[in-house]
């Protein structure tokens, strides 16, 4: 990435449109999950939770794959790959856009 948004946060901010988070300022913690990740989201100007502001905390159902991620970056551990979690809310977007 190179001065815009991140590529795995795009795919992210897709997959919550595509759940219904229309507005990206909003209050508090939009939580949901995916078949492999639980996510809180804090759309609030303030830290939340200890999740910073503007920022998705991604933890892996399966393994232990933890993920903090923002606008311009973030930082992915426990062996998580990063295209992959890209591919995987990718399909998760398309997935949740069909059912509505």
């Amino acid at each position: 990435m190179d001065g815009g948004i991140s590529e795995l946060f795009m795919a992210f901010a897709d997959w919550a449109n595509a759940r219904g988070v229309a507005d990206f300022d909003g209050p508090g913690l939009w939580k949901a999950e995916t078949d492999e990740w639980e996510v809180e989201f804090n759309r609030s100007r303030a830290e939340v939770d200890g999740v910073p502001p503007y920022s998705a905390k991604l933890i892996g159902k399966k393994l232990f794959h933890i993920a903090l991620i923002n606008p311009t970056g973030g930082i992915i551990g426990g062996g998580a790959n990063e295209d992959a979690m890209i591919r995987h809310f990718k399909e998760a977007a398309s997935v949740a856009q069909v059912q509505s």
